[in-house]
């Protein structure tokens, strides 16, 4: 159990380097749109609140495909590789 706790760490660790930037750029984008729809209905306002809406879509959509692909290749690597458990352990050669 310690293993898998380590090994969960380091792998926390190594996709919150990457991912936590995109999290917090789509929350910014979300509490900005919300605070522009806020305001008066000036056309120059909704146009804005508008495009801020298509960037918090484009945000959104940016964190589940990368954080998909993110855990698809490190799954990928971490059972394909030199390093992963199967590949020392199965009978078969290169």
């Amino acid at each position: 159990m310690p293993m898998l706790k380590k090994l969960l760490k380091y792998d926390f660790k190594r996709m919150t380097r990457i991912l936590v930037y995109m999290y917090a750029i789509t929350v910014v984008l979300a509490g900005l749109t919300r605070l522009v729809n806020l305001g008066n209905k000036i056309q120059f306002v909704l146009i804005i609140g508008k495009i801020l809406e298509g960037c918090t879509f484009a945000g959104i959509v940016n964190v589940l495909v990368n954080t998909f692909v993110h855990i698809l290749g490190t799954f990928i690597s971490n059972f394909f590789k030199d390093e992963s458990y199967l590949t020392h352990t199965l009978p078969v050669n290169k």
